[in-house]
């Protein structure tokens, strides 16, 4: 017997029983531990720029390089990607366009 969030009782968890509670939960848990990835195109979205920017970045060592996900496809992780844009947001701060620095 399974006892759902919503005090139903039932003899079997099957998918078509689960309640929208339980699914939300059971999906905010694997996100919690699971690094996402994100497909190059989702990349390019995420940082405006196009696809041959970011690998000219990444030979450059200054984009995250991607991860291979299959034989045929490869992925970024969106952690390292916010890093970047968030080092980008502190590169922003810290420029002077005068020119001048203390």
């Amino acid at each position: 017997m399974v006892e759902f969030p919503d005090g139903s009782v039932r003899n079997s968890l099957s998918s078509d029983l689960m309640t929208t509670d339980f699914k939300k939960a059971r999906s905010e848990r694997a996100r919690q531990w699971s690094p996402r990835i994100v497909s190059p195109r989702a990349a390019t979205e995420m940082t405006g720029l196009s696809r041959t920017t970011l690998w000219r970045l990444q030979r450059a060592g200054q984009f995250p390089k991607p991860i291979q996900i299959s034989a045929g496809r490869v992925g970024f992780l969106i952690e390292e990607i916010e890093s970047w844009i968030a080092q980008k947001r502190r590169d922003r701060a810290a420029w002077d366009p005068s020119g001048q620095h203390d």
